[in-house]
């Protein structure tokens, strides 16, 4: 039951990981397929993919960009506490078009290199960035 734990505690919190440089993410991942090779008893040199499929895990960007849509949507979903409604901003077109319908959020920018601005503000449900002059919209 130990496995599980470790697995837990690298897997926690991982939404705040969103943005992260690609150094860190990697490092994660590594810990990630020798934390599969340890649970599945594979050996050292075996590969890592097919372990953490038999495993249901996604890899840590995926699993990153996964835990901030679901937690975008429970936020916009359910009746969340204001202040995590707060940093929802609906995005209004400049124009109508037709995608205009489709519901967006506006990610304001930063000049921080801190994650945490962008923690709630993806879109769920296979969005596509598209970058404006001053914001990017999901």
């Amino acid at each position: 039951m130990q496995h599980r734990s470790d697995a837990a505690g690298l897997l926690q919190l991982n939404s705040l990981l969103y943005g992260a440089p690609e150094a860190t993410l990697d490092k994660l991942q590594r810990a990630q397929n020798n934390l599969a090779r340890v649970v599945t008893c594979s050996a050292r040199r075996s590969s890592a993919k097919p372990l953490l499929e038999s495993l249901h895990w996604l890899p840590v960007r995926q699993r990153c960009i996964y835990k901030l849509d679901t937690l975008t949507y429970k936020v916009q979903s359910t009746t969340a506490p204001a202040y995590l409604n707060s940093f929802l901003i609906p995005r209004v077109p400049a124009r109508s078009l037709r995608s205009g319908s489709a519901p967006r959020l506006v990610v304001p920018r930063t000049r921080s290199s801190a994650v945490a601005p962008s923690l709630s503000l993806r879109r769920p449900c296979g969005t596509r960035y598209r970058t404006m002059s001053s914001t990017r919209t999901l």
